[in-house]
């Protein structure tokens, strides 16, 4: 390669570092740690794992809220109002003992705003249902679909709620009834 070809290339590869950084790359959630207290004598409450950010006023917060005898993510969006008070609301959690997470995900407009943040709560095998979590800053609403299998997936939009109890409340009911034998 010449070096005219080299530095062509190291131009479009620095033209690229802004984006790549301003990107937060798709959360690991297996490598948080959100137990009960009670398995490692942690202190309750609610710690902040991961925050997101997109350079335009949106922000994401992952928080495991831990009491004595569970624990789970609550996955929150935040913003600051009218009189600059900073405000959050739950979009998403894990609402299964021993339940499988993915996310968060993020849909970004050209200019890497956050136009959506999606979040995956699975069950433990043996229960099979799955929670999908989509928040669409368009509407400022979240999509909560439940899906089992054999049954249709049951979708439901709801406002971002105050907490992950009111979260919880909302959740679509899954559908109930064995699956049809061939």
């Amino acid at each position: 390669m010449s070096g005219r070809s080299d530095g062509v290339m190291l131009r479009q590869i620095l033209a690229l570092l802004p984006l790549i950084a301003a990107t937060p790359a798709k959360a690991a959630v297996s490598t948080f740690q959100c137990e009960g207290a009670i398995l490692d004598f942690g202190p309750s409450g609610a710690r902040m794992l991961e925050h997101f950010e997109d350079g335009h006023g949106h922000d994401v917060e992952l928080w495991c809220v831990r009491d004595l005898f569970q624990a789970h993510f609550d996955l929150r969006i935040g913003w600051h109002d009218p009189a600059n008070i900073r405000r959050q609301a739950s979009i998403a959690g894990c609402f299964f003992n021993d339940g499988r997470n993915d996310g968060p995900n993020f849909s970004r407009d050209p200019t890497g705003a956050f136009t959506a943040v999606e979040w995956i709560n699975r069950s433990p095998p043996s229960r099979n249902v799955a929670y999908r979590f989509r928040y669409d800053y368009a509407t400022a609403r979240v999509t909560v679909t439940v899906e089992t299998p054999c049954h249709p997936p049951v979708a439901k939009t709801i406002p971002p709620q105050p907490d992950i109890d009111r979260l919880e409340d909302m959740l679509p009911d899954p559908p109930s009834g064995s699956c049809p034998t061939p």
